[in-house]
């Protein structure tokens, strides 16, 4: 009668046991699905590069996440940058035309998600550097590259290059891209070159210089990037290439 006992302690303990493990697994399940479905906040969600489409024409903007943002527009086939700010119902945009002049452009949110931004703007006229909010802009995320390419982009990019790239002819330089968020580029030493910052976001790298004559400033896409050879495309399809 004991040995039958014994067996049946046994037995119940195992399943106590097995009980117990498939507990603690299935609050980790459940754990693991609460942190990949938290909700992002609109600083997250607006991050990125989104194409628009408007009665003014389309346009297409990338937002940073440092704060910057590059703006596009396709009608007038211009380029622009700048910084921005989210408040709980609008994007405040500073465009930024020179060293010392600047505008302030606001737009109220009507739809931000994962993947689609729609706000309307109230612009009356076109302002000095060409850029107008006036109307319902719908926007949808345009997105070519995964986060574990994203996150590699932004190490690979760190680094001296030699940069070749078309200025009445091909031209050769030298870019310093620092783990700062800073640049340098210049021909023969730093302190002749241009210094400036620059913003990442998926396949997306902006180049901002204050006084605006650094041949490679602006917004490009990333075509090609590994640890030691880059190119890049502008807006305008003219390729930088960059070899370590």
């Amino acid at each position: 009668m004991k040995q039958y006992k014994d067996r049946f302690d046994l037995l119940t303990i195992l399943l106590v046991a097995f009980v117990c493990m498939g507990f603690i697994s299935c609050s980790d399940d459940d754990d693991n699905n609460s942190s990949a479905n938290k909700e992002k906040t609109d600083s997250e969600l607006i991050l990125g590069t989104w194409n628009f489409t408007s009665d003014n024409g389309n346009i297409s903007i990338t937002f940073f996440d440092n704060g910057t943002y590059a703006h596009f527009d396709y009608k007038y086939f211009d380029d622009y940058s700048g910084f921005y700010r989210l408040t709980n119902d609008s994007i405040i945009f500073t465009i930024v035309q020179s060293k010392n002049i600047s505008y302030n452009r606001s737009v109220g949110i009507k739809e931000l998600s994962d993947n689609s931004l729609v706000f309307e703007g109230y612009d009356s006229q076109r302002i000095s550097s060409g850029i107008i909010y006036n109307g319902v802009y719908r926007g949808t995320r345009e997105k070519n590259v995964d986060e574990k390419t994203a996150v590699k982009y932004r190490k690979d990019i760190i680094g001296d290059w030699k940069v070749t790239y078309d200025l009445y002819g091909t031209m050769t330089s030298t870019l310093r891209i620092n783990d700062n968020g800073t640049f340098v580029f210049y021909d023969e030493k730093p302190s002749d070159g241009y210094n400036g910052t620059y913003s990442i976001c998926d396949d997306k790298l902006l180049f901002v210089e204050d006084s605006q004559k650094c041949p490679i400033g602006g917004l490009y896409k990333i075509k090609e990037l590994t640890d030691n050879r880059f190119v890049l495309t502008d807006m305008y399809e003219d390729e930088i290439t960059g070899y370590k």
